[in-house]
């Protein structure tokens, strides 16, 4: 099952605001370290703005992660039942 856009950029911006939190940087930090500006940040958090690829791949390098690590999970619906599996034997 496909999530509509929004919740799709929804998802993605909250799960880079997750980890954002979780290393303890600022937008503003986040948005040096991939050569974006701190609004373009706070956009993509609050999933107002879709990154393009080349940010993404920006964003998950400076959390030293893959870009699919990055956006791991991130289309799956809270409800999905094959994602549940999957979580379970992960």
């Amino acid at each position: 099952m496909r999530l509509p856009d929004h919740a799709l950029a929804e998802a993605i911006g909250t799960r880079i605001r997750a980890l954002r939190l979780a290393v303890g940087i600022t937008a503003q930090e986040l948005g040096r370290r991939t050569g974006s500006h701190r609004s373009i940040i706070c956009r993509i958090e609050l999933g107002y703005h879709v990154p393009n690829v080349q940010t993404l791949a920006g964003i998950a390098s400076a959390f030293g992660m893959s870009l699919s690590s990055l956006l791991a999970g991130v289309d799956d619906p809270p409800d999905d039942p094959a994602a549940a599996r999957l979580q379970e034997t992960a």
